[in-house]
């Protein structure tokens, strides 16, 4: 009985390092038993007693034994189970958002966070000033609006925007009643489209309507150049 256990090889489990993927399995033999009760699964370094590995100079080929004897040991490499990767949740109330965002540059209908709906951007009426802008247009208006929305995003709708609108000095300026007789506005814009390469002045309420904008919250438009 006592023959038969130490006939059995010893297992012992090594890994690598800490973060290794491949653990090593060690197998310790009795040199005092039979040679045919060595698994096939191990090196040769088990099976022949004189064999020497020349690539692990370093690591002893043989080990004493409790009982005073000699016994081979030998390393078997077994992959290491990867553990699986965490997924990544959605979050879709962002998704929401940045559409709803990439639609209002695109100057279509969207739904706000809160659940408002904002109807799409449309070319507006004529102004009603006595220059008649429109017909200074001579029927590109349609074509000044849609160049716009194509551009897609705010950053290039608002450089567009500073290269068509001019801050000048004003004209006039003329007295009030009231105490404070000088005005805190010293400058006034003026606006302006591209018609075959040349820029044509119009009046605030064109600007503003062929570009899509509502006149009654121009506050956007008149923010941008300072």
């Amino acid at each position: 009985m006592l023959t038969e256990e130490r006939n059995k090889p010893h297992i012992l489990i090594m890994a690598t390092g800490r973060d290794s993927a491949v653990k090593r399995k060690l197998f310790i033999y009795d040199e005092n038993s039979d040679s045919s009760d060595i698994s096939s699964e191990t090196d040769d370094s088990v099976r022949d007693k004189d064999y020497f590995n020349s690539s692990s100079s370093s690591d002893d080929s043989s080990v004493v034994t409790s009982e005073g004897g000699r016994a081979t040991r030998g390393f078997i490499e077994t992959p290491e189970k990867k553990k699986a990767a965490r997924k990544r949740q959605i979050n879709t109330e962002c998704r929401k958002k940045v559409k709803a965002q990439h639609r209002r540059n695109l100057g279509h209908g969207y739904t706000t966070t809160k659940g408002k709906t904002q109807i799409p951007r449309t070319l507006g009426p004529p102004c009603s000033c006595k220059k008649k802008c429109r017909e200074l247009l001579h029927g590109v208006e349609m074509a000044i609006f849609q160049s716009f929305w194509d551009l897609q995003t705010f950053d290039k709708q608002n450089a567009y925007l500073f290269g068509t609108i001019k801050s000048v000095g004003k004209k006039r300026v003329y007295p009030k009643k009231t105490k404070r007789q000088t005005s805190s506005r010293s400058t006034t814009f003026r606006y302006f489209v591209k018609i075959n390469g040349k820029d044509q002045e119009v009046c605030k309420q064109e600007f503003l309507s062929i570009h899509g904008f509502k006149i009654q919250k121009d506050e956007f438009i008149i923010s941008v150049p300072r």
